[in-house]
């Protein structure tokens, strides 16, 4: 049986620049979820910074594919995880979306309220402002199970994540709904502040709970039945 250890040496090299080798590449690829799950905790309990887990999470989706990609199309609509695994990628699209159009946003001299580019904006927004109830969502129902099961610290994290994506939220919220009231040339200045930290607050979150925390979530749901 493959360890996690062993695995784990394999993550840590895969965005080095020499990359690793075929027969490492055999190891990752018959990698399940729960393996890649156990793997990206055992990561972030020894340490690695939750922005490197991120990015090595998202090269082993590259590579390999996503590992829970046919999971959530086999979950069963009722399953209270299958929704949250949908809102990710819902999250990651509008995440996308606000990277483009803040940079078309940054080089006009003017936004008009008809123009595609306020469209999207508000659009992302929307999407967006859901984002705090799955948030709320995780915390009463999902992670105190969790903690309970033995993972506090992924929890902890996770919390954490979430404070820092509200506060930046709070201000992106903020500056969209006071858009008539401020120079356009402040507000695109705002804008492009807030998104460089936003953009890589939410992929990262978003990477790292579904690589270390929704692999337990499914588990205690399937076992307990009282998700």
């Amino acid at each position: 049986m493959t360890s996690v250890e062993n695995i784990v040496a394999v993550l840590e090299n895969l965005c080095s620049p020499s990359g690793i080798s075929s027969q490492e590449r055999e190891l990752l690829a018959s990698a399940g979820p729960a393996l890649v799950s156990r793997c990206g905790l055992t990561m972030l309990n020894s340490g690695t910074a939750p922005c490197r887990l991120s990015a090595i999470y998202k090269e082993y989706c590259l590579q390999f594919g996503q590992p829970f990609a046919r999971l959530k199309n086999d979950l069963p609509a009722n399953n209270p995880v299958a929704p949250m695994f949908a809102q990710h990628s819902y999250f990651l699209r509008a995440i996308e979306s606000l990277e483009n159009v803040n940079d078309e946003i940054f080089k006009m001299e003017t936004l008009p309220i008809n123009s595609v580019q306020y469209k999207t904006l508000l659009a992302v927004f929307e999407h967006l402002d859901k984002m705090p109830g799955h948030i709320e969502f995780e915390e009463r129902f999902l992670f105190g199970k969790l903690e309970r099961e033995g993972y506090a610290s992924a929890v902890h994290a996770a919390k954490l994540q979430h404070m820092d994506f509200m506060q930046t939220f709070t201000g992106f919220k903020h500056l969209v709904k006071s858009f008539v009231n401020i120079n356009f040339n402040t507000f695109k200045a705002r804008l492009n502040t807030i998104t460089k930290s936003l953009v890589p607050i939410t992929t990262m979150h978003l990477a790292v709970e579904e690589m270390t925390l929704y692999w337990p979530a499914l588990e205690n749901c399937l076992v307990s039945n009282s998700c």
